[in-house]
Order: structure tokens, then sequence, then C-alpha cells
């Protein structure tokens, strides 16, 4: 379905876009979360998990989207690791107190998540209405 394809592809998109910022200025996401990349090990970790990880995040979301038999599987996906991120985040804000970037980061994310919840359950839908998804498995 439309909605679940425009998901994936933004989804990974962001992921990939700010992955490359990570990537290419590891100093600038740092800065936004407060972090001091004191040492160069410091700096590889935010290039290899902020940037690496997001850019193949990214990239995978994206070609999954024009691949119908993967669309669901990346929906779960992202249901899993976005709205971990998300749990995560709130814990901290809960435990920590409440800062802009977060506080934005963690008003994405949800949305992110729930967009996915409601997205696999529409494509569970179509399939039952469409009788596909004995077809797919």
């Amino acid at each position: 379905m439309a909605f679940s394809r425009i998901i994936l592809a933004f989804t990974g998109c962001m992921f990939a876009v700010y992955g490359l910022m990570c990537l290419w200025d590891p100093a600038t996401p740092a800065g936004y979360a407060g972090m001091e990349l004191a040492q160069t090990s410091a700096s590889t970790e935010v290039i290899a998990m902020y940037g690496g990880l997001q850019i193949g995040l990214g990239a995978l979301l994206v070609a999954w989207a024009w691949q119908p038999h993967r669309v669901v599987p990346a929906l779960v996906v992202i249901l899993f690791c976005v709205g971990g991120l998300a749990l995560g985040r709130s814990t901290g804000l809960l435990r920590n107190g409440t800062d802009v970037y977060n506080l934005g980061a963690v008003g994405y994310e949800a949305t992110t998540a729930i967009l996915a919840a409601i997205a696999l359950q529409l494509e569970r839908r179509y399939q039952i209405d469409t009788g596909t998804a004995a077809s797919q498995s």
C-alpha cells in the first residue's frame, strides 16, 4: 500500500540523511545531544553508530519500500527499532529531565513507531481483503 511505502521511504531517507551528517561531522550531533567527543574513539563511535548504522538502516528501508514482499518486515523493523529508541529516550527524559533536542527526537520517534504500527494494521487488513497473505508466505 502507498501509505506503508511512504512511511518506509520517508523514514529511510531521514535515517540516511542524519547518518550522512553524523558521518561527515560527528561533532554536530554530539553537540545537539550535549556530548563532548574528548577522544578519537568517541568520535569514531559517533561516526559508526550515528553515521554508519543509520545510513545502513536508512538505505535498507528505502530499498525495501519498493519491494512489496518486504514492506511488512520493514515496518516491523521500524516499529521495533524506532519504537525502542522512543522507549529508551522516554526513559532517559523521565530519569534525567527534559531538553529541547530530546523532546523533539522522542516526538519524531514515537510518531514514526505509531505510524508504522498503523501501516502494519492496514497491510494486514489489505492482505485479508485481497487474500494475498497466504501467497506471500
